[in-house]
């Protein structure tokens, strides 16, 4: 009688530490993910981070957009941006954003606008948690009557992240962690996940061609340009040929091509109010592009 209580509790205890173990390890997948009015120490994020975020959604956004109305989703519609300002010593948040879905009349809107709102999660170790689709709200800012500046022309898409794009964005981490209180009688703080708001804005972008010639000699490419090559720049457009034209099909052959450089300014910062208050966040720089625009030309292809 004694052995069967005996089994009867080491089995419930079993139970019982199987049942705490599950609760431990949900409360670990879904921990709490905080937002900047919650946190008692602000993330940051360097340049470096900050120009992957900004070419990679920029060039996601100019994909999306080429097919608007299959982008524009009831889900992105759903997607919230709120803004963030300081009236004292805690940030408040106000001001949610939705965007609208897309229709065709909407288009001249669409041609308009030069920013984008958009929402990215960092764990507690400060990485991105690279989701498979980013909701933006395209938007523009206007000039009101009463002198105001208002947020115009808001379009909600969903940008949808390719295994390459994924595996750049899995890098992204911040410079400092945001931290919220874990004993409000110490002040102890502890690293905890962070949903950001950020603003990207884009200004036109400035292009410059530079014709040259290729020859291909089996293995061998030979390439002359207009002008001088600065620094390494040789290799570097011989390997954008080989990637973006067909030139590895051939043997031996004389090409003319054109090479595009594409150089935008943009600016990239949380979705704050910041008026005169500083910030040693880097949030301005430019991004730079080179495409083979043309590749024309004759030559003998490899037999296959």
């Amino acid at each position: 009688m004694r052995n069967s209580i005996t089994k009867k509790i080491n089995k419930m205890k079993k139970v019982v530490t199987v049942f705490l173990a599950t609760i431990a390890i949900s409360l670990s997948t879904f921990a709490q993910t905080y937002e900047l009015d919650k946190v008692r120490q602000m993330p940051s994020i360097d340049e470096d981070n900050i120009k992957v975020i900004a070419f990679e959604i920029q060039e996601l956004y100019a994909t999306t957009i080429k097919n608007p109305e299959k982008n524009s989703t009831i889900k992105a519609v759903s997607e919230t941006v709120s803004t963030f300002y300081k009236p004292s010593n805690k940030y408040v948040k106000v001001n949610p954003i939705n965007g609208k879905q897309y229709t065709s009349n909407d288009k001249e809107d669409l041609d308009k606008n030069t920013r984008l709102l958009f929402n990215l999660t960092f764990d507690e170790n400060g990485k991105l948690i690279v989701p498979d689709k980013i909701y933006v709200i395209s938007h523009r800012e206007e000039d009101q009557a009463d002198r105001t500046i208002k947020k115009v022309g808001l379009i909600a898409f969903q940008l949808i992240i390719t295994d390459d794009i994924k595996t750049k964005l899995s890098k992204v981490t911040l410079q400092h962690l945001a931290k919220a209180d874990i004993n409000s009688m110490t002040g102890e703080l502890k690293p905890v996940s962070i949903k950001i708001p950020f603003e990207l804005s884009a200004g036109l972008p400035k292009l410059y061609n530079t014709k040259g010639k290729v020859t291909k000699r089996g293995d061998n490419i030979y390439i002359s340009i207009d002008r001088y090559f600065k620094g390494n720049e040789e290799q570097e457009i011989i390997e954008l040929i080989k990637k973006q034209t067909d030139i590895l099909d051939y043997k031996k052959g004389n090409f003319d091509f054109v090479l595009e450089k594409k150089t935008q300014g943009c600016h990239l910062d949380f979705n704050i109010m910041r008026g005169m208050m500083y910030s040693s966040q880097p949030k301005s720089f430019s991004v730079e592009t080179k495409t083979i625009k043309s590749f024309t030309g004759e030559g003998k292809k490899i037999t296959k």
